[in-house]
């Protein structure tokens, strides 16, 4: 499936341009030199106010900054949900299946049994009209 880069406007520029520069300050130079103890550097203080004034003044020109940082949240958005899912897949998934094998657990109910007659499980007593209103 592609997506593509949504159109943004005048509008979205401007919040773009706010947003990516509170962020560029909040994190470059209040969170990391917080954790890392460190002092505060002054670049993301000036790229921050560079975004902020550019998105208020000028939010039109704006679009190729825009276009850019969507095409790298592209890509990396196609890079690192595999890993994720690999990493989610092998530190959770694998190791529960190992354990419930190791105790002979089946809670799906899977192992075939050649003297039933079904294979239906019967409902837990729920009420027929308890979805009539369900808020």
């Amino acid at each position: 499936m592609s997506h593509g880069i949504p159109h943004a406007g005048p509008r979205e520029l401007r919040q773009f341009g706010i947003t990516t520069g509170a962020i560029v300050v909040l994190l470059f130079a209040g969170f990391f030199p917080w954790l890392l103890e460190r002092p505060i550097p002054a670049w993301p203080l000036v790229t921050g106010a560079v975004l902020i004034a550019w998105g208020l003044l000028l939010p039109g020109s704006l679009g190729p900054v825009y276009r850019g940082w969507m095409s790298f949240g592209l890509v990396m958005g196609r890079i690192t949900t595999p890993v994720l899912m690999t990493v989610i897949f092998v530190l959770v998934i694998i190791p529960v299946a190992l354990v419930l094998r190791l105790l002979q657990k089946d809670p799906m109910c899977r192992k075939f049994d050649r003297d039933a007659s079904s294979y239906r499980v019967a409902g837990s007593g729920v009420e027929t009209g308890s979805m009539d209103k369900p808020y």
